[in-house]
């Protein structure tokens, strides 16, 4: 017996009891992989207890929840080289049970043959120092491996770590050939299969996290009385099959709870295994996914909805039916903007980047039609999976609103518009969106109006949030200002957002696939604070990392003139709208001599680059680099 078998439960219920016994979490050092630690149960200002060997561990494994026992005096490890007070010793223990196995079991290393030339087992050894080796049985190793062992030395494996008994030195394994393909057709006995269908994605080509795909295809029968129309179906990757609650992956991607979106690169919140690989829609492979499904005719009203798990498998093939989901598109959008729905559109900058990451051009992020095909279609998902979660969890639903503005901000923005020749009507949702149609429409100078309007009426907006339905006691507050929606939550990306994946959870529930999730109302509004605090993180980041880019154009690109607006005077200062980029800034105005000299002090990025402001008129800015004290004349913009 190479091992003490663990304790019964019993006993070791008596032994925490008696304090003869304490549980903690394993962890092991990564460098040296025999010291492992458990805190001390005298306090946090105590050292650490060490567990050395692998004797001692007793088959635990990084991360376990364990039972442990304190060693005498006598085997206590010595601190230093001296025979001294029990300060200079550290306590030792072992393990005498595993309360809880954390860790997967799982993990991925070589195989090579037996010291002894035995061709029943091979040794399986795991990258993580922190695992222990394993024997797999030969039938488990690659075909000709015991004749040219050498030649797999270079391949990884993963192996399964199977119950470990006290009798065996080493763990044993199993390893895994092909384990998602096989999963995955166990999977398909309970999903509907959707790979016959013309599923297809619409992308950026550079694009990897495809968490969101469409099919539509010609129906008889749409509404039960024999009339044609559509079936169309919008597929959202099925990242909760793969993130487990409480795993560690879960908790990697909760403590993220979203993807980092920068100029020149994506900070995932998933390992890219998943969110570019096993979760990502991507052409040609089968994928598990949550589908909505809808019956409709042609004007887009819905006769039929289904919710459920399925499989797809995605192509780029498109047929005549696809410019029906392009007419359907339109429908939805005008009855959403008949409903009062509101878009207030903020500029994007695009880069193109050199290939050493450098700024060479910089332009607006253009939308085209494609964005707002497949944009209706998942705010119309979005909306029916909020109205379903809602409907089977009223108390523990996590959704997403949109607060209307606060009266009193709102009125005095809207002052502001009348001022600036804005005649805005703000008394709904529905009058704002048509107030920014007609300035959209009106004459040649309607982009630039647009820009400005909208960034006046941004500010009097509150953020989006998410929300545990069980805090929120009115119903009417559920509901999303901006576009129009009584219930609304984000389902359709759960690649990039950890709210998405939680509410795949409460869906999957809803349709009896999965258990009803353990959380209650305030784990589950605490989830949703911490969320809407990472997302504004997130966005912030964003923003700060393209300014720091369009600086970097600047410095090497410029001088640069460009029209903006002047939107708001101060006594040593104004705010203007660069018009062809969308910025936003405010300008200090230092007038302490003859020569004006307009400097941004508090904007660290155009400070470096040496970028002036020169304010002429209340509607006309240049923007330029030349210098300390030079000038640039200015062109004139009538807004």
């Amino acid at each position: 017996m190479f091992y003490t078998p663990h304790l019964s439960r019993e006993e070791v219920q008596q032994g925490i009891a008696d304090k003869t016994l304490f549980e903690s979490t394993l962890r092991i050092n990564q460098r040296r992989y025999e010291e492992g630690f458990v805190d001390n149960p005298e306090g946090e200002e105590e050292a650490d207890i060490l567990i050395y060997g692998l004797h001692d561990r007793n088959r635990a494994l990084q991360g376990d929840v364990v039972i442990f026992r304190i060693k005498e005096r006598c085997d206590w490890a010595v601190v230093e080289d001296h025979n001294l007070p029990d300060s200079l010793l550290q306590k030792t223990a072992e393990v005498v049970g595993i309360k809880e196995k954390k860790h997967s079991r799982i993990a991925a290393g070589t195989i090579k043959p037996l010291g002894d030339g035995s061709r029943k087992w091979v040794l399986f050894s795991p990258s993580d120092s922190r695992v222990p080796r394993m024997m797999v049985a030969a039938d488990q190793a690659p075909k000709g491996f015991f004749n040219r062992p050498q030649d797999f030395s270079k391949f990884l494996y993963v192996a399964h770590m199977l119950e470990w008994p006290c009798t065996s030195l080493f763990a044993p394994g199993l390893v895994i050939y092909g384990h998602y393909s096989h999963f995955l057709q166990e999977d398909l006995k309970c999903r509907r299969d959707f790979r016959r269908e013309v599923v297809f994605t619409i992308d950026p080509l550079t694009a990897r996290d495809l968490d969101d795909a469409l099919h539509i295809r010609a129906i008889e029968d749409c509404d039960g009385a024999g009339r044609p129309g559509w079936e169309v179906g919008v597929h959202i990757a099925d990242v909760s099959h793969f993130v487990k609650p409480g795993t560690e992956v879960d908790m990697w991607a909760s403590r993220r709870a979203t993807s980092v979106y920068l100029v020149d690169r994506v900070i995932p919140m998933l390992p890219r295994a998943l969110c570019e690989d096993l979760c990502s829609l991507l052409p040609g492979v089968e994928r598990l996914t949550v589908s909505v499904v809808w019956n409709m005719d042609d004007e887009g009203n819905i006769y039929d909805e289904w919710f459920g798990k399925s499989v797809i498998r995605s192509c780029c093939k498109l047929a005549y039916e696809h410019v029906q989901v392009r007419i359907l598109a339109i429908f939805l959008g005008n009855r959403r903007s008949k409903q009062g729905s509101l878009r207030i559109e903020q500029p994007k900058l695009c880069f193109d980047l050199t290939d050493k990451g450098t700024p060479r051009g910089v332009s607006i992020y253009e939308r085209k039609q494609a964005h707002s095909l497949v944009e209706e279609f998942m705010l119309l998902a979005n909306a029916a999976v909020a109205r379903k979660i809602e409907g089977y969890f009223p108390d523990r639903a996590l959704l997403r609103r949109h607060p209307p503005p606060r009266a009193y901000v709102f009125r005095n923005v809207l002052e502001k518009c009348k001022l600036m020749g804005f005649n805005v009507d703000g008394s709904s949702s529905s009058s704002l969106a048509s107030s920014l149609r007609e300035y959209s429409t009106r004459d040649k100078y309607n982009h630039q109006m647009i820009q400005v309007l909208s960034n006046l009426l941004l500010k009097s907006m509150r953020l989006a949030e998410y929300f545990c339905t069980g805090t929120v006691m009115d119903k009417s507050k559920y509901a999303h200002y901006a576009l129009a929606a009584p219930y609304y939550t984000h389902f359709t990306s759960p690649i990039r957002r950890y709210p998405d994946i939680m509410v795949h959870r409460f869906l999957s529930a809803a349709l009896g696939s999965e258990p009803d999730p353990p959380w209650n109302i305030k784990e589950i509004s605490d989830i949703a604070s911490y969320c809407n605090t990472k997302k504004l993180a997130a966005k912030t980041v964003s923003e700060i990392h393209a300014e720091m880019y369009f600086g970097l154009y600047v410095k090497a690109c410029g001088p640069l003139v460009e029209k903006a607006v002047v939107l708001q005077v101060l006594d040593a200062a104004f705010d203007v709208l660069i018009i062809r980029y969308g910025l936003f800034k405010r300008v200090y105005v230092n007038v302490s001599d003859n020569n004006i000299k307009i400097i941004d002090k508090r904007d660290v990025y155009f400070r470096s680059f040496q970028i002036y402001f020169l304010f002429i008129f209340l509607s006309i800015l240049t923007l330029f680099r030349n210098g300390w004290g030079t000038m640039s004349r200015c062109r004139d913009l009538s807004v």
